[in-house]
């Protein structure tokens, strides 16, 4: 359980420093919590993580495209350990490069929404099946491809 009067107690008002890191720099520690925050963009979620070495408290803004997708994909959760690292720019698009590492026990079972694709798409009928036939196959390539 949480000491909730501790953690108010070290409240500070703010949030605290920025992770702010120079390419080849890493984040090792643990994310402590989640919340947003307003920049000159608007909204933007920040993790909080507890540095490793120091224990000192960082904030990542997740306001890069490619570091936010990393979050999206990895889903690091509260009490996990994670190591970050700024790559610095691509040579030539101009992008942040970040890499995103969740210390989590081999062989964790995959995330199988990201596997399976898109759960809301229409089931596509089976061209091998006894059940469909010929003309509904080619009306329902017909219709994915826009054409009637």
């Amino acid at each position: 359980m949480r000491d909730l009067r501790a953690e108010l107690d070290g409240w500070a008002g703010t949030y605290p420093d920025a992770w702010r890191p120079s390419a080849g720099e890493t984040l090792v520690g643990v994310v402590k919590n989640y919340t947003t925050a307003e920049n000159q963009y608007g909204e933007v979620a920040v993790c909080t993580v507890s540095e490793e070495e120091t224990g000192k408290a960082v904030a990542v803004w997740l306001s890069s495209a490619v570091l936010l997708s990393l979050y999206k994909r990895h889903k690091p959760k509260v009490g996990e350990r994670i190591g970050l690292k700024y790559g610095g720019t691509h040579p030539e698009k101009g992008y942040k490069l970040y890499a995103l590492v969740v210390d989590r026990p081999e062989g964790a079972a995959p995330d199988f929404d990201l596997l399976l694709g898109d759960s809301d798409a229409p089931e596509e009928p089976d061209p091998f099946s006894d059940k469909n036939d010929a003309s509904a196959f080619g009306a329902a390539l017909r219709a994915r491809a826009g054409r009637t």
